[in-house]
């Protein structure tokens, strides 16, 4: 295939077959997405937990697949009683990748919330 091959039919190109071109504008807005997360893991370290709130809102809204501020979001909504934020933002870190112990921090906040049929089916037991 090094050499092209001039008996050949030419056939159209089907999208699926295209090569993968990558946005530049993406690939910014994930670098800034990084940043926006370490800020809001620190401000978490240090205890502001409003500040975490709003940069790692940023960080899940500027790379949407980034499991890291889907997990840290349901994490300090746990920390401020807010049950139902949590469990949307771990489903959400679990959507994005599937980790069993991420399954398991969900069940428990899932217990605790007296949904013990969810939980089991979050696990996969029967």
């Amino acid at each position: 295939m090094r050499k092209p091959d001039l008996s050949r039919r030419l056939e159209r190109v089907l999208p699926s077959e295209q090569g993968l071109i990558l946005d530049p504008a993406r690939s910014a807005d994930a670098e800034a997405s990084r940043t926006h997360a370490a800020k809001g893991e620190a401000l978490l370290a240090s205890g502001n937990r409003e500040g975490a709130i709003s940069e790692l809102a940023r960080a899940a809204l500027l790379d949407p697949y980034a499991t890291r501020p889907h997990l840290l979001l349901g994490r300090v909504h746990g920390l401020q009683g807010e049950s139902e934020k949590a469990l949307a933002e771990l489903s959400m870190a679990l959507w994005c990748r599937d980790d069993p112990a991420l399954r398991r921090e969900i069940a428990e906040l899932l217990r605790s919330l007296g949904r013990g049929e969810d939980a089991r089916r979050v696990l996969g037991e029967p």
